[in-house]
């Protein structure tokens, strides 16, 4: 056995390792950031961060995870804060430290979800100091999820499809509701210990309250026959609905699913047929993002009720819920679902009860943030303006996908910018440019970077000026530096003639914008912070 001066000294030769160890560390995430940051990739990671942790914790010895995971979560925490001071983050990527209150969502297909931006707007209300992941699980590791959490140090978790019912066997303990339901969404780890809730429950029922569905004494049509109807079809039995009809594709598979608590099952081809109704609720995820054209029934069956509900929220307005309106009913969106279930879940976390008006505020906050989303963003200005870099970040904080005009057209005709004006001239150019742009809006909501001189062309004017625009301003000197003796700006010139065309063209770029950002003294991660606090708070905003 070492002497006490023996052990001393090791440890204090252990600490100089690790010292030098961290100070390497520091140097390549400070890399890795400016990386990312230069090529527009997401600096903040979070499940790579926890599957590093979790790989080291399971190369450990029993009994050390607990403390290896407070070491690497602390490692993680100052390397990050490091990280951040030396390149910045805009305030949309700055990740809250990992040893405070973490939680997230459990689910296969996550890249679409709204549950961070609704947990960690709560967060922000109450100065919370926690963190709202996505962990995609496959299915193959399905069965080990709450061993995971409770590895991985998490407090909380919310659990989507398919794993409502999976992740039950896992669990220490259930609620009463969810054992009846028959479904777990909202797990809560303590002291070692895992509890599984249901406020899908609690989330419908507001629903309803909030779209002024009146279920008593009424008949139901619920289309889907899995975890969500379940507890749709709990709630409407609970609430006295008259009757409730289950439709579903595998009528076998439902009656054995559904069998003991609705009596009614038929498929597709037999709702032809039924007679009118109060009420219809989509609980399948037919016409989810990003098959948002698709309708799990059509008009000729729709027309036989006079509400319908849809528990997809994203798109808000579905296309059932479109065809519904269009056929005179009344409409409910999942939306407001999805946030009172969200509170409900922090309420089993926290102890912060669940009141309406917090409801209301992060619905009203999340409708905002969707109606941003639901439509494409242009951004203007003269070349050099950074419309490429500031797009690609601000695609990346409202995740959309981020499109850029004259890459666009480039990739489509096989040509470079330069070669385009070269053999075919300017005015040929900006016909193409016009008709690519039209092109890019019809492919879906992104952020689209347009050609400095789009603006000069009357089509293309026209079309930006019913589109939201906004226009990156910086005046000649910041410009021309940039753009100075670069071979693949066709119509770069010297600099009084470049300030020429900019006080022409800023005329024309001010009269398509929705919201104009003077850049001159902001960063690129200011620019994306301010355009999204501008749209956000402009109630303006244009809606065709």
């Amino acid at each position: 056995m070492r002497s006490l001066d023996e052990s001393r000294a090791e440890i204090n030769k252990i600490d100089k390792q690790l010292i030098k160890l961290l100070q390497d560390r520091l140097k390549v995430v400070v890399d890795v950031g400016t990386y990312k940051q230069n090529n527009g990739l997401e600096i903040y990671q979070s499940d790579r961060e926890n599957e590093v942790i979790e790989t080291i914790i399971n190369s450990l010895e029993t009994g050390l995870e607990f403390y290896a995971y407070r070491f690497m979560a602390t490692l993680m925490d100052i390397c990050r804060d490091f990280q951040h001071k030396q390149i910045g983050y805009s305030s949309h990527d700055i990740p809250k430290p990992l040893n405070k209150f973490k939680c997230g969502l459990i689910g296969n297909v996550l890249s679409h979800s709204l549950s961070p931006r609704i947990h960690n707007d709560f967060f922000n209300i109450f100065n919370i100091d926690g963190s709202y992941s996505l962990f995609q699980v496959p299915e193959s590791k399905s069965r080990g999820i709450v061993q995971s959490l409770k590895t991985l140090g998490i407090d909380a978790a919310n659990v989507t499809i398919p794993y409502k019912e999976v992740v039950m066997p896992q669990l220490d303990e259930i609620s009463p509701d969810a054992i009846r339901i028959g479904s777990v969404n909202t797990i809560k780890l303590v002291n070692g210990k895992s509890y599984g809730y249901n406020t899908d429950y609690y989330g419908i029922g507001a629903m309803f309250e909030k779209g002024e569905v009146d279920i008593k004494g009424n008949d139901f049509y619920v289309l889907g026959s899995g975890g969500s109807a379940k507890s749709v079809i709990r709630y409407l039995k609970d609430k006295e609905a008259n009757n409730i009809t289950v439709v579903t594709r595998n009528i076998q598979a439902a009656t054995t699913f559904l069998g003991d608590i609705v009596n009614d099952i038929i498929d597709y081809n037999q709702m032809k047929n039924i007679s009118n109704s109060y009420c219809v609720i989509n609980t399948t995820p037919v016409g989810m993002y990003p098959n948002i054209d698709n309708t799990p029934i059509d008009s000729t069956i729709i027309k036989k009720f006079e509400v319908a509900v849809d528990l997809v929220y994203r798109p808000v307005n579905t296309q059932f819920l479109l065809e519904a309106k269009n056929q005179g009913l009344r409409t409910v969106s999942g939306l407001y679902m999805l946030v009172a279930q969200a509170v409900k879940s922090e309420e089993i976390w926290l102890n912060i009860p669940c009141k309406k008006e917090i409801i209301e505020k992060l619905f009203d906050m999340l409708s905002k943030y969707l109606d941003i989303t639901k439509q494409s963003l242009f951004l203007v200005g003269f070349m050099g303006a950074g419309k490429t870099t500031v797009g690609e970040k601000l695609a990346l904080s409202l995740n959309i996908p981020f499109k850029d005009c004259d890459k666009f057209i480039c990739n489509k005709y096989g040509l470079t910018i330069t070669e385009i004006f070269e053999q075919y001239g300017e005015e040929y150019f900006r016909q193409i440019e016009a008709e690519a742009l039209i092109e890019l809006n019809s492919l879906g909501p992104a952020i689209i970077a347009t050609g400095g001189g789009c603006v000069t062309n009357n089509t293309s004017k026209n079309f930006l000026m019913t589109k939201n625009c906004v226009y990156l301003k910086y005046g000649i000197d910041t410009l021309y530096a940039r753009i100075k003796g670069d071979a693949n700006r066709p119509l770069v010139d010297n600099k009084e003639n470049l300030d020429k065309r900019l006080q022409s063209r800023d005329v024309l770029y001010q009269e398509v914008a929705t919201e104009v950002i003077e850049c001159e003294t902001l960063s690129v991660l200011n620019i994306v912070d301010l355009i999204i606090n501008r749209l956000e708070q402009n109630n303006a905003y244009k809606n065709y």
